[in-house]
């Protein structure tokens, strides 16, 4: 499971502990929206005027290798799917 907000960070987290694994620092602003791929390899991040894409890890250790920007919308993004 994956959680984001004011925080400035996205979070994963073990369903069976409760327990927070992974924290991705988000410095960029505040987190609208996230969605995770049905395949469960990447998560978009939507937020203020920018979409970022990141591959999510297998390991819940190891943070999200790789993230694809998508720029130019004026405002706060609210929704985003895949």
């Amino acid at each position: 499971m994956a959680t984001a907000g004011y925080d400035h960070c996205i979070k994963f987290w073990d369903v069976n502990t409760g327990m927070s694994t992974t924290q991705i620092p988000y410095p960029d602003s505040h987190i609208n929206k996230l969605a995770i791929t049905n395949d469960r390899k990447y998560i978009g991040v939507a937020a203020h005027q920018i979409v970022k894409v990141y591959e999510i890890s297998m390991n819940p250790n190891v943070p999200p290798l790789s993230e694809v920007s998508f720029e130019g919308h004026q405002g706060n993004i609210t929704a985003l799917g895949f």
